[in-house]
């Protein structure tokens, strides 16, 4: 089970590379942006790390449980890993 769950977040990060383009020009520019609002700097594979809390959240504040809350999870999560290794995937 675990192995298809990766699998099908494999799957949701190369379908949102052909319609949001790269991650990580896509995190550099939110990092600059949320930068710039908080004052503060923030990285790209920080981004990745506050997008995954941010589906822990929802997945906690759900009333019925949905899947793709925890399975983006693990994709914002492998994302920020290969940023902080500043690996490709």
């Amino acid at each position: 089970m675990p192995s298809r769950i990766l699998e099908k977040a494999i799957a949701v990060i190369e379908k949102r590379a052909e319609t949001h383009g790269d991650y990580r020009e896509n995190f550099q520019h939110t990092a600059e942006m949320w930068s710039a609002y908080l004052q503060m700097e923030i990285a790209p594979a920080q981004v990745a790390v506050m997008m995954a809390l941010l589906k822990f959240s929802r997945d906690q504040c759900n009333n019925e449980y949905n899947p793709d809350h925890l399975l983006d999870a693990v994709g914002y999560t492998a994302l920020a890993g290969a940023m902080a290794a500043k690996t490709k995937i």
